[in-house]
């Protein structure tokens, strides 16, 4: 396990390298990135969501949420300073979300 200092060591180290080119990160992130992680997200809302009581919440919930989701995943990127943390957190929850899709499959 990496110690928290280090972490944030390595985080502003991905920072300072990001920063000479932090317009281009900044669009990547807000643009195709933010898009292609709500979509995985809105995939993987019905694996989590209960049925409900007319047995179609799970599958009507993620599409109302999609455009929530896509606006934050939009706006993040745009407004922080810390852009690392940022492409770190968005590789962790593309991770998460593939892999329950994956399992959801194959399970």
């Amino acid at each position: 396990m990496v110690a928290p200092m280090e972490l944030n060591h390595r985080l502003n180290a991905l920072d300072r390298h990001i920063a000479p080119r932090a317009v281009f990160w900044r669009w990547i992130l807000a643009g195709p990135v933010a898009f292609v992680l709500s979509v995985l997200m809105m995939a993987m809302l019905p694996l989590v969501l209960p049925p409900g009581s007319g047995g179609i919440n799970h599958l009507v919930l993620p599409v109302l949420f999609f455009p929530l989701l896509w606006s934050l995943c939009c706006i993040w990127p745009v407004a922080t300073e810390t852009l690392g943390r940022c492409l770190v957190t968005y590789a962790g929850l593309s991770v998460l979300c593939l892999t329950a899709i994956i399992a959801n499959v194959f399970l």
